[in-house]
């Protein structure tokens, strides 16, 4: 486990942004087209995720992101299944103030993140071992592909950014759990002896300096630079506007090339909600579209 960013000379990386149930369908959605198209995404020399991209960066490497769409697809057809498995008791007091707390946070300095943290370790949320089976279950027995994986998490007392990688030894959904705990919904979920909240909650939702030294990096993001997010979701989006600006510009300075896409959601998703699934499904491949070309001279083959 390091906080720091990863030295090792690499090629091509990926770097995964958080967004819920919706962007992790869209990003399983986009990579697999991509992948069919014949760019190769699965070959990613070196990947970081942060919540729901914690997930969706081992599903594209392990070759499964058409298996997965598959069942995105079917599941998008009958929501309500899906809302009925993910149904949880009407949140508590403790939950609905942590919430509130992170949509109030108008910065990502130390004390934020610690009042984001303390929120998070006070909040009577549903179980996290029930939460670490719940994530067992979407990898669907996938494990940490290989050493080039890298998960993203913040320790709740101390603001303290940590990446788990296959030699921590930690099980790939316990760190994706972690990564995932958003404050008042999730977790918190311990990593050996820090108790852990979502990655997001910090001053980036990508962390592509994981991946920095790669040759070219592709940053996957739920919103572009400039957007104004509300609520619990978008925190480093919605007090700085311009940190994928600065991220693309910290991988240039290394002399390294970086790419921004990002799926740009219409206003008023429920990020959680399987009934946008359709919606995200249908935006991936638009974007796709959109952007094939682009990302094909800049992936390479």
């Amino acid at each position: 486990m390091s906080n720091n960013e990863q030295s090792d000379a690499t090629t091509r990386g990926i770097a995964f942004g958080g967004g819920g149930l919706w962007f992790l369908t869209w990003t399983v959605a986009y990579c697999e087209a991509a992948v069919e198209a014949g760019i190769p995404l699965d070959q990613a020399d070196l990947t970081v995720g942060t919540s729901a991209g914690s997930l969706g960066a081992p599903i594209l490497l392990s070759g499964a992101a058409k298996g997965a769409l598959t069942k995105a697809e079917a599941v998008a057809q009958h929501p309500e299944l899906m809302s009925k498995v993910l149904a949880a008791p009407a949140p508590a007091s403790s939950q609905e103030r942590a919430a509130e707390i992170l949509g109030s946070l108008t910065d990502t300095n130390s004390d934020s993140i610690l009042k984001a943290g303390r929120a998070a370790m006070a909040a009577h949320n549903p179980s996290p071992e029930a939460y670490v089976k719940t994530l067992e279950l979407v990898l669907g027995g996938i494990d940490w592909p290989g050493d080039k994986h890298h998960v993203t998490a913040v320790d709740c007392y101390t603001g303290e950014r940590l990446v788990i990688d296959r030699e921590s030894s930690i099980p790939l959904a316990t760190a994706c759990a972690a990564s995932s705990s958003l404050p008042g919904l999730n977790g918190p979920i311990w990593i050996n002896d820090q108790l852990c909240m979502d990655g997001g909650v910090s001053g980036s939702s990508t962390h592509s300096d994981v991946v920095s030294s790669a040759d070219k990096v592709l940053i996957l993001s739920l919103m572009r630079p400039g957007s104004h997010p509300h609520g619990s979701f978008g925190l480093s989006q919605r007090t700085n506007p311009k940190y994928l600006n600065e991220e693309l510009a910290a991988i240039e300075a290394k002399g390294n090339k970086g790419l921004l896409i990002s799926a740009d959601p219409p206003e008023g998703i429920n990020f959680m909600d399987p009934h946008g699934m359709n919606q995200a499904i249908d935006l991936a491949h638009k974007t796709f579209a959109d952007t094939e070309q682009q990302l094909r001279d800049f992936w390479g083959s």
